[in-house]
C-alpha cells in the first residue's frame, strides 16, 4: 500500500521523472567547448613551464663542462642556443594556447589561477524561468541559504532491542 504524502519538492523531483531528451547538437557543442578550454589551459601551463625551464638553462645550470664533451663539443649547440630554442618552443605553445582558447589567462598569472576551471554559467537565450514553474522551484531551492535546510523536520530515531523483531 503506497502512501502519498504532500511533497514540497518540485514535481519532477518528487516523481523521479527527470529524464531530459538528448540533444546531439548541444552535446557536441559542449564537448568542443570543454575540449578547447582544457586544451588551452594545458598548452598554457606547458608554455609557462617551458619558459621557466629556458630561463634555468640560460642561467647555465644544465651546462655541460667543455672538457667532458671532447671533440663532439664543437658541433653541439651552446647552452644559450638551447635556451633560445626552448624559449621559441614556449612561444609556440603560447600561440597554440591563444589559438585554441583565446580567453585563457596571461603568462604573468600564477599556475593555480590557470588550472582553475571557469565556472561562469549563463542561462540559455530562450529560457524564461517564469514559464516553467518546476524550473523556478528548483532554482529557488538552489538559492536558498543553508539555514533553511537546517529547519527541515527531524525524524526520531527508532531503536530496536534484541528481544523484539
Amino acid at each position: 500500500m503506497s502512501r502519498k504524502s504532500p511533497d514540497k519538492r518540485p514535481r519532477i523531483w518528487a516523481e523521479g521523472s527527470q529524464h531530459p531528451p538528448l540533444q546531439p547538437r548541444a552535446f557536441a557543442l559542449a564537448s568542443v567547448l570543454f575540449a578547447r578550454e582544457s586544451l588551452g589551459r594545458l598548452l598554457r601551463r606547458c608554455s609557462v613551464w617551458s619558459h621557466g625551464f629556458s630561463e634555468t638553462v640560460a642561467s647555465g645550470r644544465w651546462q655541460i663542462p667543455e672538457a667532458r664533451l671532447g671533440r663532439i663539443g664543437r658541433v653541439l649547440p651552446t647552452y644559450q642556443q638551447v635556451s633560445r630554442g626552448i624559449a621559441a618552443g614556449a612561444a609556440l605553445l603560447e600561440t597554440a594556447a591563444q589559438t585554441v582558447h583565446p580567453q585563457t589567462a596571461t603568462p604573468g598569472e600564477p599556475l593555480i589561477a590557470l588550472s582553475a576551471p571557469d565556472r561562469t554559467v549563463s542561462a540559455p537565450t530562450g529560457a524564461d524561468p517564469s514559464a516553467d514553474p518546476d524550473l523556478a522551484a528548483i532554482r529557488a531551492l538552489m538559492t536558498t541559504p543553508a539555514e533553511a535546510a537546517a529547519e527541515a523536520p527531524v525524524f526520531p530515531r527508532i531503536s530496536r532491542s534484541k528481544g523484539r523483531p
